[in-house]
């Protein structure tokens, strides 16, 4: 155009400046910039507001800072889309103060906010973990805007609430846009209610997964067993674990250590509890084993072996039949007593009702023999554990080596042979105890010797030596 002659005017420069900008050539914007006074042109507004735009991916913010101070040498004023491409380039640099702070200017200066100049501060705070602050500035946004956000929008503030476990934040933005999260946000929704015991809110997302017709499943269910559990609505987290097991979702022991953990801070807890399956049962409820195992467990857990013991006799009465994990629970409540009778007797009862011992049961009957005087029948139960086709854990010959060598059995190296043949490695904790009651055997000999010339004999391997203390 300038080798043709064509005059060139401000909407020419303009409209090349937009086309570099939107391809992210900064510099080339800037060089265009810096050619209009050549041929006699002003920059307006329009011409600072794209060539900003165009330094959205530089790294150097000095240059927007540069071309803010031209524009105010120039006369120019600041408008909406001023700010939105300041916006965007400090959104690009993650730099959030300078992003509130032209906020903040807009609106010290009456200029109405764009919506993508306001979706950059809340992406961006959402971002950095400020969930609050992008829900403020959402609030003032919507007040006087006509145009309102969307559904991302408060998707990406509901996000972070919940990765910030922000429970009012959670609260405010469901009532404030009528969404459906999905099942993932859903979840994360279920977390933080379990965390601060929040029913509505438990309960209203568990509604808004029944209505994406998504299969209930455990993870689905711990949440809302640990709300209940939290608010001592122990009939309700009894009813869950029973629907659980209606609907064949699996229990695993996370869900029972749920409700466990709720009821082993006192032993009220535990009475409290105990009422409970009692009431239902008196209302015709049925009580499920899960349920009767939990407080059992919580039972032993606070060390009251005796309560544990005589919710285990009553279990006829609620129409219960014990589980091998029953029987789990009361003897590792036996080996912390160190009851090796009471043990004995729920071995034979467990034979009684034809249940298959498992691997942890056998573990807790090693353990319980190895808290006796005399524990022969750990090593027999230790093979009976083998026989099973049970590995034994490490735990299993930890007890046993430090067992032996307390003990001076030297059968401690059968022990830690077999260990190894299984796979496991000493660790240095037990490589330790191994060695250091058979290094030395220290006794002081103070015959015929001074305080300060007395000597110390210690016995190493079998062998004599002596020590002197200077």
């Amino acid at each position: 155009m300038k080798t043709q002659g064509v005059p060139l005017d401000t909407t020419c420069y303009n409209f090349l400046v937009q086309a570099l900008a939107k391809e992210g050539l900064g510099r080339e914007c800037v060089l265009l910039l810096d050619d209009m006074p050549n041929h006699g042109l002003r920059p307006d507004i329009e011409t600072y507001n794209h060539v900003i735009f165009g330094q959205r991916w530089h790294g150097d913010l000095g240059i927007v800072e540069e071309l803010r101070a031209r524009m105010q040498h120039d006369g120019l004023q600041p408008d909406s889309n001023t700010f939105q491409a300041l916006l965007l380039c400090y959104g690009e640099k993650r730099n959030l103060e300078m992003c509130l702070r032209c906020y903040g200017e807009m609106i010290a200066l009456s200029v109405p906010p764009t919506l993508a100049t306001v979706r950059v501060i809340i992406n961006l705070a959402c971002l950095l973990e400020h969930a609050k602050l992008a829900l403020d500035v959402a609030d003032m946004y919507e007040v006087s805007a006509l145009r309102k956000l969307e559904g991302s929008d408060w998707m990406s503030i509901l996000s972070a609430s919940t990765a910030a476990y922000f429970v009012s934040n959670v609260e405010q933005v469901l009532k404030k846009f009528n969404m459906i999260p999905d099942e993932g946000q859903c979840i994360e929704m279920l977390n933080v209610a379990a965390r601060f015991g929040h029913v509505s809110l438990a309960v209203e997302t568990l509604q808004y997964v029944h209505n994406m017709k998504v299969p209930l499943q455990e993870h689905h269910l711990i949440p809302i067993l640990e709300v209940y559990a939290k608010n001592r609505m122990l009939a309700q987290a009894f009813a869950v674990l029973s629907m659980m097991r209606a609907s064949d979702i699996l229990v695993s022991s996370i869900t029972i250590n749920t409700l466990v953990g709720c009821m082993n801070q006192d032993i009220d807890q535990v009475d409290e509890a105990w009422s409970m399956l009692e009431r239902l049962h008196e209302e015709g409820k049925p009580i499920d084993i899960i349920s009767f195992n939990a407080v059992l467990s919580a039972a032993v857990q606070l060390g009251d072996l005796q309560r544990a013991v005589g919710i285990y006799k009553a279990a006829p009465d609620f129409k219960v039949t014990p589980t091998v994990e029953t029987y789990n629970i009361l003897l590792s409540g036996c080996v912390e007593a160190r009851h090796q009778q009471l043990g004995d007797k729920l071995l034979s009862e467990m034979r009684d009702l034809q249940l298959l011992p498992n691997a942890k049961t056998f573990e807790e009957i090693i353990a319980l023999y190895l808290t006796q005087d005399t524990y022969e029948e750990a090593f027999f139960y230790l093979e009976e554990m083998k026989s099973h086709g049970f590995q034994p854990a490490r735990r299993v010959y930890s007890m046993l080596i430090k067992k032996c060598v307390r003990s001076n059995d030297p059968r401690w190296k059968i022990a830690v042979e077999e260990m190894q043949e299984c796979g496991y490695r000493l660790s240095r904790e037990l490589q330790d105890f191994i060695d250091y009651p058979r290094k030395k055997e220290w006794r002081h000999d103070s015959s015929e010797r001074s305080p300060s010339e007395s000597n110390y004999s210690y016995k190493v391997d079998g062998g004599e030596g002596k020590l002197e203390l200077r």
